[in-house]
């Protein structure tokens, strides 16, 4: 993974203070893929919030491949949804 401990950390910091109401079940149930939802969990943050991170990660030279590992390790600890 491209993306640092830090990155990470922050991403997981950021998306458990503002929580998407639906669950990836709930997604997949309407033909929607794991990676919308983990996108989907990233823009329920305020985008003052969020674009430091982001952006910082795509003047890295990192792209949305990337950014979507980093977001499922964000959320790969304490959540069961995500697989």
């Amino acid at each position: 993974m491209k993306a640092t401990p830090q990155e990470v950390q922050s991403l997981r910091q950021l998306m458990a203070e503002h929580p998407l109401d639906q669950r990836l079940a709930a997604y997949r149930k309407q033909g929607l893929t794991q990676r919308r939802w983990v996108f989907d969990r990233l823009w329920a943050v305020p985008q003052a919030r969020r674009f430091p991170i982001v952006s910082g990660m795509y003047d890295r030279g990192l792209n949305d491949d990337h950014l979507y590992t980093a977001l499922k390790a964000a959320l790969r600890k304490g959540q069961p949804d995500v697989c």
